[in-house]
């Protein structure tokens, strides 16, 4: 089992489209000590050992020059959400408003059962009421998954790996995360650049190492850097946040014996609806088949390979 973990972060923290991201992955090793992917996976069958009840994932991270939403962390979530109903848990997506019609597309595409789709605000428009929705049936949550999910820096501030703010368009979702550590809900943070929720835990180590383009400063007033202040039980990084979201699907699936439901045609099939439904390339900000800059050719080849390391 954990030979394939090893297989599988390897395959998922390749460079496949030049953002060199590698110092972040080193990073997050450093962190654990040993394979992450592995620990995420220790990490998650432990807090789903009651086989029942709710987890909430959430995304939903806007491109600033279009202001639309990205083709990464969608495909991610609808993948986990798969793996976990066929566990028995109830699926909750927390994600923005800008993101809310691709996550509706895809829960129909892919024929995934997801009980509420709570939509959160802007800071200039925060309140409490996605909170207060969630408290009606607090106790029944067993986890929260972060996938490609913004973070503020430690001044209050959202950007983009440019280094430009982005808290005029981006979700609160910071406020969400406080409230699942106040109420002790266990929680795992997926991503690809550092400024996502999450890489709070190691944000000093990014800082110091100035492992990603902006970490000490950005390019806004704030001049505090984009790295993410909002912290995770759990961190895992990979080329990209779906990939993240797929290789621990590939091991949950794995580990209980259940249908990898992932494949390279779905992955095609989601990424058409994305797009179709509004959302854009990370890197390039184009309405094609890509994310973060890896094209669909070599994101169903990496799928393959995948499903090739999880069934040897």
């Amino acid at each position: 089992m954990y030979d394939k973990t090893e297989l599988l972060w390897n395959l998922i923290t390749q460079n496949f489209s030049g953002r060199q991201n590698e110092k972040l992955h080193k990073l997050v090793e450093s962190y654990y000590g040993s394979n992450p992917l592995k620990e995420n996976l220790n990490f998650l069958i432990k807090s789903l050992e009651e086989s029942y009840g709710t987890v909430i994932l959430t995304t939903g991270f806007p491109i600033l020059k279009l202001v639309a939403p990205e083709t990464d962390g969608p495909l991610g979530v609808i993948v986990l959400s798969k793996v976990l109903t066929k566990l028995g848990f109830s699926i909750e997506i927390i994600t923005d408003i800008l993101t809310q019609p691709v996550i509706e597309k895809l829960i129909d595409v892919a024929k995934v059962d997801v009980a509420f789709i709570y939509v959160v605000s802007a800071p200039k428009n925060w309140n409490n009421r996605v909170i207060q929705e969630i408290m009606r049936n607090v106790h029944e949550i067993r986890l929260a998954i972060s996938v490609e999910t913004p973070s503020p820096n430690r001044v209050g501030v959202y950007h983009n790996m440019s280094g430009f703010n982005i808290t005029n368009i981006v979700g609160h979702f910071a406020p969400i995360f406080e409230f699942f550590k106040m109420k002790n809900i266990p929680t795992i943070g997926i991503g690809d650049g550092g400024n996502e929720i999450g890489f709070g835990v190691i944000r000093d180590l990014i800082i110091r190492n100035n492992a990603i383009p902006f970490a000490k400063k950005c390019r806004c007033p704030c001049g505090e850097g984009i790295v993410a202040d909002v912290k995770t039980d759990a961190l895992l990084s990979a080329s990209t946040s779906n990939l993240g979201a797929y290789a621990l699907s590939a091991l949950l699936s794995l580990k209980f014996k259940i249908d990898f439901p992932l494949t390279p045609e779905l992955e095609e099939k989601m990424l058409i609806a994305a797009i179709d439904t509004g959302a854009v390339d990370g890197i390039t900000g184009e309405k094609r088949l890509m994310v973060d800059g890896i094209k669909i050719t070599k994101l169903k080849e990496i799928i393959s390979q995948m499903i090739k390391i999880i069934k040897e």
